[in-house]
């Protein structure tokens, strides 16, 4: 087995919080398993890895936590931390995950009128979330900057609300 190009816990710690940028990390991906396997989901790309137990381990840890202060409290040894933060690092630079940027600002219509929405005390807000949504959506036909944007009628916005409210 190869060395660790991690020499310790603490030049782990500084690669997250480098990955973070200064931003909550749960933005960047969830995990999740099966009976079988284990996986990451990375929001910035889209991509579904299917990953060891120990890299698992580790990511569900930072993913969930504000702290990495408590990282060696899960029930791996520091040898198989170390594994995982190199496997983490091979994802980021092979596959370039973990790498959405942070959102900065939300743009659009539906946010210029977002004060008033809530001072109405709005008890429900729908985003409409397509399969590539990373929430830098410029190239969604919906964002007016997009060349094929398409507006949705006053109509047809109020049989989309109709509907929703039927299910509820």
């Amino acid at each position: 087995m190869k060395n660790s190009m991690f020499k310790g816990i603490e030049e782990c710690l500084d690669y997250y919080n480098e990955l973070r940028k200064g931003a909550h990390f749960g933005r960047l991906g969830k995990v999740f398993s099966t009976e079988q396997n284990y996986y990451f989901f990375d929001t910035g790309t889209g991509k579904i890895a299917r990953v060891k137990e120990n890299v698992y381990q580790v990511l569900k840890y930072l993913l969930e936590s504000e702290t990495v202060e408590g990282i060696l409290q899960i029930d791996l040894s520091e040898k198989q931390i170390l594994e995982a933060f190199d496997e983490i690092r091979s994802g980021v630079e092979a596959e370039y995950i973990l790498s959405a940027k942070p959102v900065k600002k939300f743009t659009g219509n539906a946010i210029l009128h977002l004060e008033e929405m809530l001072k109405q005390e709005a008890q429900n807000v729908t985003l409409e979330v397509t399969q590539k949504c990373n929430l830098r959506c410029k190239y969604c036909i919906y964002h007016p900057e997009h060349p094929s944007f398409r507006a949705c009628s006053k109509s047809s916005k109020q049989d989309r609300y109709k509907s929703q409210l039927n299910h509820i």
